[in-house]
């Protein structure tokens, strides 16, 4: 990692649904569309979420292996990674959900620490196990990175508490659509980016990258 200006990528995936303002207008960028982002390798969308859905009602997807699952599990050391300053360190969470700490920056993707992947905490997929640290236990955050906004790589109660517990100096870096989203919910440090643009927080440069996936919270 350069000492200068470390550059974090950050996933950006292809949206499904349309952003006001720029999708599909004449000065658009090429993979902007009039119903969202044009995919990098188009493929037929509908179908395969339809067989998805289908095979996950007929076979309760993912099934669990023989005994349930039984995934050994352990704690991060959270008061180390609280003290730390110096030491780059990637801390695995849950799922897409890693504390990255370096440059002096202390990072978290994808943040999700609720029981469930769900609007509702009753009902929905209920995750295996604990989160390796618990969001209570977490050093101070300075920026947030999200992919896209499925249930499971964004979490309601998660973001509103780290952004209560900074008093609103967790900034939040998103794909175009979720700032609006954040807002609704009182949450307002946040950048929004486009495929290939960055932003710099301290001496680190987040870049935004195209993948290949749908987006949608309905």
């Amino acid at each position: 990692m350069a000492h200068r200006a470390p550059r974090l990528a950050a996933l950006m995936l292809c949206a499904s649904c349309g952003f006001p303002g720029f999708l599909g207008a004449a000065d658009a960028p090429p993979h902007h569309g009039p119903g969202g982002f044009r995919n990098n390798y188009p493929h037929d969308h509908d179908a395969s979420f339809w067989a998805w859905k289908w095979e996950q009602l007929r076979h309760g997807v993912p099934e669990p292996p023989p005994g349930g699952w039984n995934i050994p599990h352990m704690q991060a050391d959270a008061a180390a990674l609280r003290a730390n300053t110096t030491q780059p360190t990637v801390t695995w969470i849950g799922h897409a959900t890693m504390l990255v700490q370096a440059s002096g920056l202390n990072v978290l993707t994808d943040p999700v620490f609720s029981e469930r992947a769900s609007p509702f905490q009753f009902v929905g997929p209920k995750r295996a196990q604990p989160p390796g640290v618990a969001l209570a236990d977490l050093p101070n955050i300075d920026a947030v990175v999200i992919s896209h906004n499925h249930y499971d790589h964004l979490d309601r109660h998660a973001i509103k508490a780290l952004d209560e517990r900074a008093q609103g100096k967790t900034v939040f870096l998103v794909p175009l659509g979720i700032k609006r989203w954040l807002a609704d919910i009182g949450v307002y440090n946040a950048v929004e980016l486009d495929w290939w643009q960055s932003h710099k927080v301290g001496d680190v440069e987040f870049h935004f990258t195209p993948v290949q996936h749908w987006t949608a919270r309905a």
